[in-house]
């Protein structure tokens, strides 16, 4: 690895070293994007269908529950102007019930989901027949049949109703609750994956950085010892045939002084 390094030259180096850096950081940032998109598209997905779809059948729950309360009154009361008097809401809740029935409807998935709207809507069929007779009895002048019909069918049909409402209610909000921890789980993943990424990125930056460094600072020390030893033995050589009347120290001192600043520098 070290020789391989060696034969290339230096400015070809100091730019892979670069290239391999850039690299990495935009290998990083991919990642982040990349998995940042996904979150949010889990979250859209989120709010587009499970969200609604609950909020729907929420506003269905309690506009039945109104209704029960509203029934219950009309037949109960000794006043005969009460069923007049909420006719007008009656149809517009019944009304409004529809609607949101066919908003529901098509956006019912999964067997365990589609097996509770269907005892939903055959239970609904008991309730609203027996809330019809009671209202009828009673607008009849038929005080005693309106009170029966109220306590042995429309209440217990009222009661199975609504409870069935209320678990298709916290289905919806259980798969809402399930989606939001893959999501958490995925955000937490995801930065599990861009740290390591980051650590990994940051050892690699370094290690280039060493072998940068070692592949340029080798050569030159290594250059400036056999310089030096070069110098140490002319100067041998010429003390020997006797060519120089200076000590043999004093004429090398300045060139030997310059290559161990150099070194240092270089260290």
């Amino acid at each position: 690895m070290m020789s391989f390094i060696a034969d290339i030259k230096i400015g070809r180096r100091l730019g892979i070293g670069f290239v391999l850096i850039l690299a990495m950081t935009v290998v990083i940032a991919t990642v982040g994007v990349w998995r940042l998109n996904d979150v949010a598209a889990s979250t859209r997905a989120m709010m587009a269908e499970p969200l609604t779809k609950e909020r729907l059948i929420t506003d269905w729950y309690g506009l039945n529950f109104a209704s029960i309360r509203r029934t219950a009154a009309i037949v109960k009361s000794s006043d005969p102007a009460l069923g007049p008097y909420f006719k007008e809401d009656s149809a517009a809740s019944v009304k409004r019930a529809a609607e949101l029935l066919k908003q529901i409807e098509p956006l019912i998935s999964g067997e365990q989901e589609k097996a509770l709207f269907a005892k939903i809507l055959e239970q609904r069929k008991l309730y609203s027949a027996s809330r019809d007779g009671a209202v009828k009895a009673k607008a009849d002048g038929e005080v005693e049949g309106a009170a029966k019909i109220l306590d042995g069918s429309f209440t217990p049909a009222a009661k199975v109703y609504q409870d069935l409402l209320q678990e298709l209610v916290t289905m919806q909000r259980s798969s809402i609750d399930a989606t939001a921890k893959q999501i958490d789980a995925s955000a937490v993943r995801d930065t599990s994956v861009i740290s390591m990424l980051t650590v990994f990125a940051v050892a690699f930056g370094v290690l280039c950085s060493w072998l940068l460094t070692t592949g340029i600072t080798r050569p030159l020390r290594q250059a400036l010892a056999l310089a030096e030893t070069g110098q140490r033995r002319d100067g041998r050589a010429v003390d020997s045939l006797g060519q120089h009347e200076q000590q043999p120290g004093q004429h090398r001192q300045p060139g030997t002084q310059r290559h161990r600043q150099h070194r240092h520098r270089l260290e």
